[in-house]
Formats: C-alpha cells, sequence, structure tokens
C-alpha cells in the first residue's frame, strides 16, 4: 500500500491550481504598468526609430502605439536584417533566424501571464520573409 501525505500533496499541488485558476479567470492582468498607455491604446502614431528603441525598466512605452505601421509595413519587408536590427534596435530575443520585439506583456509578480510580441522571419539571405504579430490583438 502507498502511503500519501494529504497535507504535502496539497501544498505541492496548490500553488499551481492557483497560477491556473488565475490565468482562466483573465481578471489578473496587472495594470499597474499599464495606466501610462490605457487611454492611447487605440491611438497609432508614426514610426519613429528612436521612440521605438526606449525602454523603462522593462517596458516600451511607445511600441504599443507604433507596432502596427512596422507589422504593415511594405518598405520594412524589403529591408535587410542589418538594416532592421538598425531600424528597430537590438531585438529582445533572436533564434532560428527569427527577431523577437516585445511590445507589451501582463504579469504577475514575474509570471508572465501573456505578451504581445512582433516576429520577424528572414530568409538565409538575410531578406524579409514574414512578419507577424504573437499574443493578443
Amino acid at each position: 500500500m502507498i502511503y500519501v501525505n494529504t497535507k504535502r500533496a496539497i501544498k505541492s499541488i496548490l500553488p499551481l491550481l492557483i497560477i491556473i485558476l488565475l490565468n482562466a479567470c483573465g481578471g489578473t492582468k496587472d495594470t499597474s504598468k499599464e495606466t501610462s498607455n490605457t487611454n492611447h491604446i487605440k491611438q497609432q502614431v508614426p514610426f519613429e526609430s528612436s521612440k521605438w528603441k526606449i525602454k523603462k525598466e522593462d517596458e516600451y512605452p511607445h511600441r504599443l502605439n507604433m507596432y502596427k505601421e512596422v507589422l504593415y509595413s511594405d518598405s520594412v519587408r524589403t529591408l535587410l536584417k542589418p538594416q532592421v536590427i538598425s531600424m528597430l534596435g537590438k531585438p529582445d530575443r533572436e533564434e532560428n533566424n527569427h527577431l523577437y520585439y516585445l511590445i507589451e506583456a501582463n504579469t504577475i509578480g514575474s509570471f508572465t501571464l501573456n505578451q504581445k510580441s512582433l516576429v520577424i522571419k528572414f530568409k538565409s539571405n538575410d531578406e524579409v520573409e514574414w512578419i507577424k504579430l504573437y499574443g493578443e490583438d
């Protein structure tokens, strides 16, 4: 017969259950850092490379209002990888010929609930293959 310590089992599973429940409820979005963007979420502004690159703490305050200018730009699609990096700055992540630029992230402490990222994939010759948005829009 296998003996199970009930209190110990509950203690080890409880944090996971809380995270799952909070994530499923959708009501756990940390809005403390979003207050500056809340009034301007729908307002798209023209792309400015210098503003795109600004990072305050762990956020990019201008990207949410200008990512569509990059996402739907035909001129960005004509650039080579070094030119894209020059224009958008160092990506937050780079792997397998993909550049990832964080637009926004909703977190609880250090746990990321969801995030929105602009992803640019390059062909082997450094030409843009596609640009996509991952996360909610």
